[in-house]
């Protein structure tokens, strides 16, 4: 499995094509792991929050979605990166869950986006087994609240499960009860039951190959998005220059290093 390091993290190089064989492989297998498809945002949050970076560091994947990340893993010396956009990933799952029939379980987002999800997929999907859905409130959760969710999942016996509460609430979620779930796999797979829904337009192909589907997202949400994409681009260019450079440094030969002090 070719991988790359970057921000103390490691991240697939490979294709979505590449993902699905590996999801297939674990659930064959009978593993037990989840994915989290991260883009610039979630390298923000694990440099700033401890549970983030512990989530990643127990995935059994980390994929990059987002072209920042591509443009980096290629700079890094892997060349065979490709943006692995959430959205893609989560059809191209459904489209194989529907073959080997798999059952799959919708979680996140609101009620009335997953009944449209649903119809969405089944639409696509005919013969795939959705076994379940449930859509979280947006405060925090009780303990006995959050025991009924693994309950109703388990009971299900779904193989997968996608995982749709956006960064980086997903990533923690998925850490602390992948252990207790019975799914051979989780998912995170952020606004993808909102594109895939129609909830939410999905940027332009041109947009999201540019690099510059942040850019979309923020002109359709910008009192929500704001934060993220302006402070959070410029939050994530300082850790990327700072991680580039302790490189170079790290390099350097020791004639260089008391060059550069």
């Amino acid at each position: 499995m070719a991988k790359y390091n970057a921000f103390g993290l490691e991240f697939f190089s490979g294709s979505i094509h590449d993902v699905v064989k590996i999801v297939s492989r674990w659930i064959v297998q009978k593993e037990h792991a989840f994915v989290c498809v991260m883009g610039a945002h979630g390298v923000v949050e694990s440099q700033h929050n401890a549970q983030v970076l512990r989530s990643h560091k127990e995935a059994g994947l980390i994929v990059p979605d987002g072209m920042s990340l591509v443009w980096i893993g290629r700079l890094l010396g892997a060349g065979k990166t490709e943006r692995i956009y959430g959205p893609d990933v989560f059809l191209a799952l459904c489209e194989k869950a529907e073959k080997e029939k798999w059952n799959i379980f919708l979680f996140g987002t609101t009620p009335e986006t997953l009944a449209k999800l649903a119809r969405q997929l089944t639409g696509r999907y005919p013969s795939l087994h959705i076994v379940g859905c449930l859509a979280p409130p947006f405060r925090p959760v009780h303990p006995n609240e959050d025991t009924k969710y693994i309950e109703v999942i388990n009971r299900s016996k779904a193989h997968i499960v996608f995982v749709g509460l956006s960064t980086p609430k997903q990533e923690i979620w998925m850490r602390d009860h992948h252990s207790a779930l019975r799914a051979n796999v989780l998912l995170g797979v952020g606004a993808a039951f909102d594109f895939i829904s129609g909830t939410k337009k999905q940027a332009p192909i041109w947009m999201r190959m540019a690099g510059l589907e942040w850019f979309y997202r923020l002109i359709q949400e910008p009192s929500r998005l704001w934060r993220r994409y302006i402070v959070g681009n410029i939050q994530f260019l300082y850790i990327v220059i700072r991680h580039f450079a302790s490189r170079i440094i790290a390099n350097a030969t020791p004639l260089n290093r008391r060059e550069i002090s």
